[in-house]
């Protein structure tokens, strides 16, 4: 694939590498970093590109960033496999993905689609669906205490774990969630099909304005190894089902809890902005990302309050679109 790796001199970066429009496919790595590998305060963005069909025998079987900062913009991660973080492995790094895919990827371990361990990581606009690990089938976090991961207007779908996190599984530190769908992702009975979350003080799973309601076999919200203290915590608004991690949330902040079926249409196109812009190279440049509409009747809807619409950044949801509130 591609490594990019420089030093920082005073306050001056090198080693900035952008890819605009452009297809990174079927590379191998003995190491890490399959497609792309960005390292040592390197500089690595990715934007309106395919990643696809690429392997890392280490991590990253995409995109690896350790020690750098990589951003990833209205792209695509698809079919790309590694040890951890088949999609994107990020770690001691600034890394974030917006308005982007990340489908079908795997990892023989932790991350099918992202692995996040220290430093700071930030997910928007984005779907990742149909990946698949040993735990954290969509998304595998462990950063420090003192460090958050943020996740908002998110989809997990269809991500399968095959010890526990089907669509999520938090090891370790903070993992905020907001206005996140996480639904239809399966792992073991009783592992966590939704969220596997670690159960001890030093992990915290926090949850906003979100739906992790309708994942198979192995429960909603679940906690790991042991229940020695409830990792998940309400911000308020959110739409649960079932798992050991529902005690964190109840009617005092806003929840719906015990809704096993969350009334959602399936993982498809819904419309809104388009996500994809292939540049001038492709000429398929208006591919939207999936994702899950509830249906007439469903709980979600008018489920959540919003904050004022001249200061809130989630007043539209996942597809660009203003949020529907009230009768219409």
């Amino acid at each position: 694939g591609i490594y990019n790796a420089s030093p920082t001199v005073g306050n001056t970066r090198s080693g900035l590498t952008y890819f605009y429009g452009t297809r990174v496919s079927g590379n191998f790595a003995g190491g890490s970093g399959g497609g792309v590998f960005g390292a040592e305060s390197g500089v690595v963005g990715v934007l309106s590109t395919r990643v696809e069909d690429n392997h890392a025998d280490g991590s990253g079987g995409g995109l690896f960033a350790q020690n750098s900062e990589m951003y990833v913009d209205n792209s695509r991660l698809i079919g790309n496999s590694a040890t951890h973080g088949g999609g994107f492995y990020s770690t001691g790094a600034n890394g974030s993905i917006s308005a982007s895919t990340v489908y079908a990827n795997s990892a023989s371990s932790f991350g099918g689609g992202i692995f996040v361990g220290t430093g700071t990581f930030d997910a928007d606009q984005s779907t990742i669906a149909g990946n698949r690990s040993s735990r954290g089938g969509g998304l595998f976090n462990s950063v420090l205490l003192s460090e958050t991961t943020t996740v908002t207007n998110c989809t997990f779908a269809e991500n399968t774990a095959t010890t526990a996190g089907g669509g999520i599984y938090n090891n370790y530190g903070t993992l905020k969630l907001d206005h996140c769908t996480v639904s239809s992702n399966s792992a073991p009975a009783g592992e966590g099909g939704g969220i596997g979350s670690y159960g001890d003080s030093l992990t915290f799973t926090q949850l906003a304005f979100s739906i992790v309601s309708g994942n198979e076999g192995g429960g909603d919200v679940e906690l790991f190894p042991f229940f020695d203290s409830n990792s998940f915590s309400s911000l308020g608004f959110n739409l649960i089902g079932v798992g050991e991690g529902a005690s964190g949330f109840s009617a005092a902040s806003y929840d719906l809890v015990g809704i096993t079926n969350p009334q959602l249409g399936p993982l498809c196109n819904n419309g809104g902005s388009a996500f994809f812009d292939g540049g001038p190279s492709f000429s398929e440049s208006t591919v939207k990302a999936k994702t899950m509409m509830p249906l007439p009747g469903s709980p979600a809807i008018d489920g959540f309050l919003l904050d004022d619409p001249g200061t809130d950044p989630t007043v539209k949801d996942q597809r660009g679109l203003s949020r529907p509130v009230g009768p219409g």
